[in-house]
């Protein structure tokens, strides 16, 4: 492992607290509602899901009615798994928010509709400078990495879409299913890769994805892409979904459809085939990875919160 990595932190939501560490005055990760340490923040970071459905109440509960401390949230699933939520609670609890934010364009504009306010879109930040250690050269024979995303059983298509390669003497790759944490009814998944990899500590799925020639990412919805900035911060080009936020700004030219197995199949062909295009795009990963490290995060979360006079 690269020196110092049991320092790093998942990206995401989790990477708030270190962005406010490196780059402001403090910050912690905590569920204590003790109103003495939530006041020694001037902001409280709630991600509101429908498991703690009343977790902004408790905070403004315990905060009180004339505290100076500001709470903001955002929305945590992605807008296909909003029907796990109940719309009326989950407006009622976002409104209890100084102030309310989304991680991509699709759900901002949904609570700009629903909740009739300006929820501007900023992305959870990611610990860039740290991954960049985890970079090693793919080994051989080329593996292409595939993400299994849990709550779309997202594998049916990288399986069909990576047939007519595989089967290919001339391009000799393997394919590694990664982050599985169940299996799907009736199919033998390790029949359909050369590896099925469970889910596991951070630190490891980094060094195995950066072992990989080559990333494919196709979650079916409308997300922000955590994972497309981890393979681009690695410099392991990635195919993923038009969907994406993040597919979009990184890699328009690798951005397909979720579900269409032959644009996938045409996209990794020429990544295979055109070593300059490939360096490219790899090249072309590490750079715009850094749209989303901890100090732009910090400045454009600070930005928002300024312009609406909260700090």
């Amino acid at each position: 492992m690269p020196e110092g990595s049991k320092n790093i932190v998942l990206g995401g939501l989790f990477c708030w607290h270190r962005a406010f560490n490196t780059h402001g005055q403090k910050g912690a990760l905590s569920a204590n509602l003790t109103r003495e340490l939530m006041e020694e923040f001037d902001i409280i970071h709630v991600n509101y899901t429908p498991g703690n459905a009343s977790y902004l109440s408790a905070v403004r509960d315990a905060l009180g009615d004339h505290s100076s401390t500001k709470l903001i949230t955002q929305p945590d699933f992605s807008v296909g798994l909003w029907n796990s939520m109940d719309p009326y609670i989950m407006r009622d609890q976002l409104k209890k928010a100084d102030f309310v934010f989304a991680v991509e364009p699709m759900a901002a504009k949904r609570l700009n509709h629903f909740l009739d306010m300006d929820v501007p879109v900023i992305p959870h930040p990611i610990d860039v400078s740290s991954i960049k250690r985890y970079r090693t050269q793919p080994k051989m024979p080329p593996t292409i990495a595939m993400q299994y995303h849990r709550y779309m059983y997202s594998w049916a298509t990288y399986f069909y879409g990576t047939y007519r390669l595989r089967r290919d003497p001339e391009f000799a790759i393997r394919t590694a299913l990664m982050n599985v944490n169940d299996q799907i009814p009736n199919v033998a998944l390790d029949g359909c890769f050369d590896e099925v990899v469970d889910r596991g500590p951070y630190e490891v799925f980094l060094q195995m994805l950066s072992d990989c020639l080559i990333n494919i990412d196709l979650p079916p919805d409308y997300t922000y892409g955590r994972g497309i900035v981890e393979a681009a911060a690695l410099g392991v080009p990635t195919i993923g979904s038009h969907t994406v936020r993040a597919q979009n700004i990184i890699w328009p030219e690798l951005s397909i459809p979720p579900y269409d197995e032959v644009e996938l199949d045409r996209k990794l062909e020429a990544l295979l085939t055109d070593g300059e295009f490939a360096s490219q795009m790899a090249t072309q990963g590490m750079q715009r990875a850094e749209i989303y490290n901890l100090e732009n995060s910090y400045n454009l979360m600070v930005k928002h919160l300024e312009e609406r006079d909260l700090i």
